[in-house]
């Protein structure tokens, strides 16, 4: 008990590959005094090509550390790796789950301070921060052109997502389980932008993320990492993330924008085509962003223009909805005054949350022009995300 609150159940994850060499080491660092707080330590071996799993086996043989290792059966990857430990700490009630490379890159002496703020319950992650104190990095060995790599990765990603973190791509990192349980991370890459992916799917559902400043250590462990390839592998993961905000997505990794709702008012934006359409002849409609489809569903259905056409409800030939958020500054919608045949064009008129007092009134836009203004609109999808620092 701790305060008189059942004390959180502790886990770590050590992921290795090919580890054979620093896996013992690593487990012998935990501290002494943090051993006790610890559930269960698992040791997942990627289908090392060594005897890591042998090693693990052993190890767990002779230690005071209550131990499980696994192999997985494949080489599953450095995300897919944590995808089978994560469901694992879900699986077996754990309440934290702490990240740990068992070739020894991050500090297992660090351990306390990062499970510290989710003991408190002031967060749902924590992530240990090699930026957080100016030059550790560097004086801890790590080479310049990954200073600068990651700084400049950061410093986008940041910018993306309007977040504030110090430091994208450390792999050390303590985690609520329950947080794990309310975001889709098995649906994330399997490589090593798993960890970018993750702190999408956290920023995206307002999850409370702290740092902690933790040393930096590099040694002779080999790294997997194709650098080219990992900076753009999460430079589009985080302007993927931008464009399924503003629609152009599925939402299979983060929850879409609020539903964009049909307006029923006369006075409307929507009002004004129902009336306007009454009158027109059949016309080609292309939809973009007027509430995922349900405007052109209710135009279909119109009994007020149904004897404009032979067919039932409003006479539209096709179709194509392309969900764009409306809160945007200057959003447009789409007017049913159909363009002339043939001219790439379609009709827009200003909602009346954007008007001044003037009438109203319409243009035709081409729709090339269209497309070019949606993907340069200013972001206005972004909540608040609550990221703090913990001082060293």
């Amino acid at each position: 008990m701790v305060g008189g609150a059942p004390r959180k159940k502790i886990g770590i994850l050590v992921v290795a590959y090919n580890a054979v060499s620093t896996l013992a080491t690593v487990l012998d660092r935990i501290p002494p005094a943090f051993r006790p707080k610890v559930a269960e330590v698992v040791v997942s071996d990627d289908a090392s090509q060594d005897s890591t799993y042998l090693v693990g086996l052993g190890y767990s043989q002779t230690s005071d550390l209550p131990i499980t290792v696994i192999r997985q059966p494949r080489n599953l990857g450095y995300g897919g790796n944590q995808k089978a430990g994560y469901r694992y700490a879900i699986d077996h009630g754990l309440d934290t789950v702490v990240l740990l490379h068992g070739d020894g890159q991050y500090a297992p002496e660090s351990l306390p301070e990062i499970v510290a703020p989710l003991e408190r319950g002031e967060c749902d992650a924590v992530f240990g921060s090699r930026m957080m104190i100016k030059g550790a990095a560097r004086r801890g060995g790590m080479p310049l052109y990954k200073f600068v790599g990651n700084r400049v990765l950061s410093t986008l990603e940041n910018a993306a997502l309007g977040s504030d973190l110090s430091e994208f791509h450390s792999g050390y990192r303590a985690y609520s389980v329950q947080a794990l349980r309310q975001i889709p991370f098995e649906r994330n890459s399997d490589g090593f932008n798993f960890d970018t992916q993750i702190i999408i799917q956290l920023h995206d559902a307002q999850k409370r993320v702290l740092e902690v400043p933790i040393p930096t250590y590099y040694g002779d462990e080999i790294s997997h990492v194709n650098g080219l390839r990992y900076a753009w592998d999460v430079t589009s993961d985080v302007l993927a993330y931008r464009l399924q905000k503003m629609g152009f997505g599925d939402g299979e990794r983060v929850a879409l924008g609020e539903e964009y709702r049909l307006k029923e008012s006369p006075d409307s934006s929507h009002g004004r085509i129902f009336a306007r359409l009454a009158s027109r002849p059949r016309s080609r409609i292309l939809d973009l962003g007027c509430s995922s489809g349900q405007l052109t569903k209710r135009l279909q259905a119109s009994p007020a223009t149904s004897a404009t056409s032979p067919a039932a409800g409003i006479a539209v030939t096709s179709f194509v909805t392309v969900a764009v958020p409306y809160r945007t500054t200057g959003a447009t919608t789409i007017s049913s005054r159909p363009a002339p045949s043939g001219s790439g064009s379609i009709a827009m008129t200003r909602p009346a949350a954007h008007r001044s007092s003037r009438p109203a009134i319409s243009q035709t836009m081409p729709v090339a022009r269209v497309a070019s203004s949606v993907l340069s609109m200013p972001s206005s999808f972004c909540a608040a995300q609550r990221i703090g620092r913990v001082s060293a």
